[in-house]
Formats: structure tokens, C-alpha cells, sequence
């Protein structure tokens, strides 16, 4: 057959060796030709173990070059030339050598764009799942864009539920649209302004009049004449007049008015309620998982106290007493800093910021919501975990060169102190040419400190 031999390596992974990516794998597949095995001899089980060519147990049987796979997905038979069933014929055979294929020649340039594809895929996305979940998100966009541009009523609206969260069903998700969507709506007035003067005053007017009627209807219920004051000064600045009698009050008015006002000054209690919970969830220096003893902050202080007793065999007291606890307490507040801006430096901490944010925020959604906040423990952990494995990379070089530092600063004060003056020392007697007196275990230690004082 003529043809051309593609190793099994070839096949299975692109030029740059990238492992396989499963759907990648699968347009290769249908690319060669229905049941051809791009992983390189991976057979379906048969219970049987298929020698190479030549290392039969019979070695009196000449190799048979059988094909890679039947077109059915079953396994291949193999069988000796001259029986009865011959091996199917298919395009590509496994060669002699058991390491490649041999196709024909007009199948190489569809192997060779297929090795293209996969290795330019396999270098973007990590698995079948990034990319399936990249091409759903890119038709989503294509669609906003698509109804954007069209401009009309309705798919404008469409474009708006979408950023507004309401097409979401997953609570965070929704939580994160909504946030997003009402900070944009409070930015989107002075957009409108700079873009178009024209529709930017008559949503001013628009919402003008509302507010003016508000106000007249609060001084009707009021009776007071600061507030009709206020109402007709809103009128006059948006429409050049004002009203000069109150209308008559509504009594059902008056009482859905004071009802949205007790609703309201609830609603605020319950907010700041909500919001020192949220504070206390993250930074209560007993629970917190941001600074508590058991969050981010504690576990790294537990991380450097193994640091520094690493270096006197485990012995963190040693340590402590070796430097003293100031000392210490500077080195480990130095370490800390060292790491936060060692890791403030890549672009993984915007990624941490963002989970931190989420977190606070899907812990102040689930308790609005008298949802049981317990079940974000698992993300709080992951969180922390996160946090203290890119840690661990950077704290050992950073605590060596903190400890490094002080030893150096501590002996360096040590060799710049002041000896005492030579004067201050007695001189020696003279000995008059006689042998000095022998000195006793205390004038010898004496005169050992003497000389080792600095």
C-alpha cells in the first residue's frame, strides 16, 4: 500500500507534546476516520494481551500487521495469513515496527491540520470542560452583542434582564448581576449627559415631576408650610411655576406613606444589622476567617512560628529566647508584610480579592434571606487554603532573609562596641627577673572574662 508511516506519539499529541484533550481527541477522530485510536494503541479490553510483532509465543508465526480498529468499535482479530477470516480492510495499519501507522498518502494533510488544531486548543484551554464553558459564554456574548446592535424595545429588555441577573438561576451568580447592574444604573445619568444632552434633560424632567409630586403630596399630608415650600421650590427650579394650594390630603395616602416610612427605617436596621455580621463573619479576631485564629491571618502566623523554629530544630522557645521577644514580634510583623506584598505582585491576588468580595457578598444575600450561612464554610476553607499554598511558596525565603538580617544587625552592634581604655586596666607588676606567680582557678577566670569582654 502506498502510503506514508505517522508514529503513535505523532498522533496521539502535537508537535509540542501536549497531552491529549478529549474533544480535541474526538475531532482528530472523526478527522481519520470513524474508530481510529488517537491515544496510541489503546485497544478496547479483548482479556487477551496482543504481543508485539516477532515476540509471540509462537515463533514460528510471521507478524501480521493488524489494523488499528475495526470501524464498529470491536476489537481487532487478528489472524494468521490463509484463514478463513481475513482482517478487515481498512486504510490505516498498525506497521511492523508497532510504533506508527501506515496511511495513504491523501490522508497526511488531514492528520497534519488536525495535530494543528489540537495543538493550538490543547495550549488554551487546560481541558474539554474550560473550552465548552468558553464557547457557551462566547455565543451568550454574541447574542447581547447581536440584540444590542439591533437597538429595538425588546431587545434592549433582553440585554437588560441578562445584566440585571434575572436570566440566572444560581443565587450567586444573580446576587453578583444585581450588584453589578444597580451600580451601573447610578453611573448611567451622567453617561446619558456626555452622549446626548438632549435625552439626559428629559429624563431629568421626567423624574422631576415625580419627586414634585411626591413633595406636594408629603406637605398635604403634613400640613406644613416648610414642606410646601420645598414642593413649590421644586417646582419653580424644573418648570418656571408651582402650585399655590395644597391638594387635599388622602387619607389611604397618608397611611401608605407612613407605612413605607416604618418599612423603610426597618429595612435600615436590618441592613446595618446585616452589615456588622458581614463584618463579624470576616474580621472578628476569634471566628473570623480573615483575621480569627483559625482564618487567613492566624494560619499564616502559625506558618511563620514553623518557619522560625525550623531553624533551632522545632523548638519555637528557643527561638523566642535566642532573639527575644521583640525582636520576634518585629521579624514576624516584617515576614507578614514581605508576603502580602510579595503576593499583592502577581494576578492571582486579583482573583483572591474577587473571592473575598464574593464571599461577603453571598454571605449578606444568604442572610437577608434567612438562608444557612454555615453552607459557605466549604468556599471559606478553599479560600484560606488557597491563600496559605501561594503563601508557602514565598515565606520560606522571606523569613531566612528577616532572620539573616537580625543575626548580622545583632553581631554587627556587638563588634562596634566601645572596648574599655587600655588606662583603665592595672599594669602588670614587674616580676624582677623572678617567675610569675602561679594563678588560681578564680584569677584565671577572671582574667579570661577580662579579655573576652567587648
Amino acid at each position: 500500500m502506498a502510503g506514508v508511516s505517522v508514529g503513535l506519539g505523532d498522533v496521539g499529541a502535537g508537535a509540542s507534546g501536549a497531552p491529549p484533550l478529549g474533544g480535541a481527541d474526538a475531532e482528530m477522530g472523526a478527522l481519520l476516520g470513524e474508530g481510529f485510536d488517537l491515544a496510541g494503541g489503546d485497544a478496547p479490553d479483548t482479556g487477551d494481551e496482543a504481543a508485539p510483532a516477532g515476540e509471540a509465543g509462537n515463533d514460528s508465526a510471521p507478524p501480521y500487521e493488524a489494523p488499528a480498529e475495526t470501524p464498529g468499535g470491536e476489537a481487532p482479530v487478528a489472524t494468521a495469513p490463509g484463514s478463513e477470516a481475513p482482517a478487515p480492510d481498512v486504510p490505516w495499519k498498525l506497521a511492523p515496527d508497532g510504533q506508527s501507522y501506515l496511511m495513504p498518502k491523501g490522508d497526511l494533510a488531514r492528520v497534519q491540520a488536525a495535530q494543528k488544531f489540537h495543538e493550538s486548543v490543547g495550549q488554551i484551554f487546560a481541558n474539554p470542560m474550560e473550552a465548552q464553558n468558553a464557547a457557551v459564554q462566547a455565543s451568550d456574548m454574541r447574542q447581547m452583542f447581536n440584540d444590542w446592535q439591533f437597538g429595538q424595545p425588546e431587545a434592549l429588555r433582553s440585554v437588560m434582564a441578562h445584566l440585571a441577573g434575572t436570566n440566572h438561576t444560581d443565587p450567586t451568580t444573580r446576587a453578583a448581576y444585581q450588584r453589578s447592574f444597580t451600580q451601573m444604573a447610578q453611573m448611567a445619568p451622567d453617561m446619558l449627559r456626555q452622549i446626548n444632552p438632549q435625552a439626559y434633560t428629559q429624563l431629568v424632567s421626567s423624574m422631576g415631576k415625580s419627586l414634585t409630586a411626591q413633595m406636594y403630596e408629603k406637605a398635604a399630608q403634613t400640613q406644613n408650610p416648610q414642606d410646601l415650600m420645598d414642593a413649590q421650590s421644586m417646582d419653580w427650579a424644573l418648570t418656571g411655576q408651582y402650585q399655590k394650594e395644597l391638594p387635599k390630603a388622602d387619607p389611604a395616602a397618608r397611611e401608605r406613606a407612613e407605612f413605607e416610612r416604618q418599612r423603610n427605617e426597618f429595612n435600615e436596621r436590618q441592613k446595618a444589622a446585616i452589615n456588622r455580621e458581614v463584618d463579624d463573619f470576616s474580621h472578628n479576631p476569634q471566628h473570623g476567617f480573615e483575621i480569627g485564629p483559625n482564618g487567613k491571618v492566624g494560619k499564616l502566623d502559625q506558618r511563620v512560628d514553623a518557619a522560625f523554629a525550623s531553624t533551632t530544630g522545632g523548638d519555637l522557645a528557643k527561638f523566642k529566647a535566642k532573639y527575644g521577644d521583640v525582636a520576634y514580634a518585629d521579624m514576624k510583623d516584617g515576614i507578614k508584610r514581605e508576603v502580602a506584598t510579595a503576593l499583592r505582585q502577581t494576578d492571582w491576588w486579583t482573583e483572591h480579592t474577587q473571592t473575598y468580595q464574593q464571599l461577603l457578598a453571598d454571605y449578606r444575600l444568604m442572610r437577608s434571606q434567612n438562608m444557612p450561612v454555615h453552607t459557605l464554610q466549604p468556599r471559606v476553607q478553599s479560600y484560606i487554603n488557597d491563600f496559605l499554598s501561594r503563601a508557602s511558596r514565598v515565606l520560606p525565603a522571606i523569613a531566612q532573609k528577616r532572620i539573616n538580617a537580625t543575626t548580622q544587625a545583632r553581631l554587627g552592634r556587638s563588634a562596634s562596641a566601645p572596648k574599655p581604655a587600655a588606662e583603665n586596666r592595672p599594669a602588670p607588676a614587674p616580676n624582677n627577673g623572678q617567675p610569675p606567680a602561679r594563678l588560681t582557678s578564680d584569677q584565671w577566670d577572671k582574667r579570661l572574662a577580662e579579655a573576652m569582654r567587648v
